[in-house]
């Protein structure tokens, strides 16, 4: 017997500008089930660089955590 759900993803990455140019310093996940359960994950993939631009990469994260609870309350259903 097949059981599949569906969920909703949400991928978000905090850049800094680095020398010649942009480099990721956090990287960022969010999913929705349908069930409505949200899980979130995120990494520091540079931490050199998130140590010289936390106010930065905190605000993306921030930014990110604001999208990525919207998801359970902007109507948008993830159906079966």
């Amino acid at each position: 017997m097949l059981n599949t759900k569906k969920n909703i993803t949400l991928n978000g990455q905090s850049f800094v500008d680095e020398g010649e140019g942009k480099v990721m310093v956090a990287n960022m996940t969010a999913t929705l089930n349908s069930d409505g359960v949200l899980s979130m994950n995120k990494s520091i993939v540079r931490p050199d660089l998130y140590n010289l631009n936390k106010v930065a990469v905190k605000q993306d994260m921030l930014d990110f955590d604001t999208e990525a609870f919207d998801l359970t309350t902007t109507g948008t259903e993830v159906t079966e």
